[in-house]
């Protein structure tokens, strides 16, 4: 885990976030997922904090998968869309034509 923050307000309740999770690959699938996760609760219990928070790719499913596991839940999902500027022009010119 490279960090984490303490009582950050997400949701209306004050929570540990972690910012950041990175098991080497050659370290994968052995567990140390769960087990740094565990700690951050451990930790956050320590802090007096009864929630922790974090965001994940919606494309880690592997991640994702392990949460879930651990009985978190989804509260937020950001969306995205690539858009061509060339195609903003078009839009653009049609608009004028219509004035």
């Amino acid at each position: 885990m490279n960090g984490w923050e303490s009582k950050r307000h997400g949701e209306l309740r004050r929570s540990l976030f972690v910012w950041n999770i990175h098991i080497d690959e050659a370290h994968r699938g052995r567990g140390l997922g769960r087990e740094t996760m565990l700690l951050a609760e451990n930790e956050a219990r320590r802090r007096g904090l009864s929630y922790i928070a974090l965001e994940v790719s919606g494309a880690n499913t592997t991640a994702r998968r392990l949460y879930g596991s651990l009985g978190y839940r989804e509260t937020i999902v950001f969306l995205e869309k690539q858009i061509s500027q060339a195609r903003s022009d078009q839009n653009r010119a049609r608009s004028d034509e219509s004035l």
